[in-house]
């Protein structure tokens, strides 16, 4: 048994040597954190400036309304309905002048299941052609993710619902 304790006591002053010496040379370096914000800046670069305000839609009604800015108006309300819909989801990009929103993968209630979204508006004419929307579906079989089939019932069902309310809204701004 002296030999095993002996051993021990080896070890363990070696350890504390080694992390005394450790902590000696790391206490003499000097690090100055990084003040360059490297996702930001390829953002910028892109021309991708996520800044997503989490305010009702009414209030950027009445921000875009203000000093007589209809014209924004018409030009941004798909895309600001769009966005107010697919808000609840993680957004990986928003592109204002683009009119595209790419959604991360979300779940709701079954931990099973997930959905993604990419949305482009391509004008403000309000009808059909002028948003296309892809739904990606996912469902885990308990080892790993496996695409579903998407419906296109209700890609349509969101698509019209995103149209409609655009609609309404512009109507609103119209009358006032």
């Amino acid at each position: 048994m002296p030999k095993k304790l002996s051993k021990n006591n080896n070890l363990a002053t070696f350890a504390v040597v080694f992390i005394s010496l450790v902590f000696v040379s790391c206490s003499n370096l000097d690090v100055v954190p990084n003040k360059t914000d490297w996702y930001g800046e390829s953002m910028d670069a892109k021309g991708n400036t996520l800044q997503v305000d989490s305010i009702p839609i009414t209030e950027r009604l009445a921000k875009m309304l203000g000093d007589d800015l209809n014209l924004e108006l018409k030009n941004g309300i798909t895309f600001e309905v769009a966005l107010s819909q697919f808000s609840i989801m993680p957004l990986l990009s928003v592109d204002r002048a683009g009119g595209i929103i790419i959604t991360d993968w979300y779940s709701s209630s079954s931990a099973d299941e997930r959905v993604k979204f990419n949305i482009i508006i391509k004008d403000e004419m309000m009808n059909d052609e002028s948003i296309n929307i892809n739904m990606f579906k996912e469902t885990f079989d308990g080892t790993s993710w496996r695409q579903s089939k998407v419906h296109n019932e209700t890609v349509n069902k969101i698509k019209n619902l995103i149209l409609e309310k655009a609609k309404r809204l512009q109507a609103t701004a119209e009358l006032s």
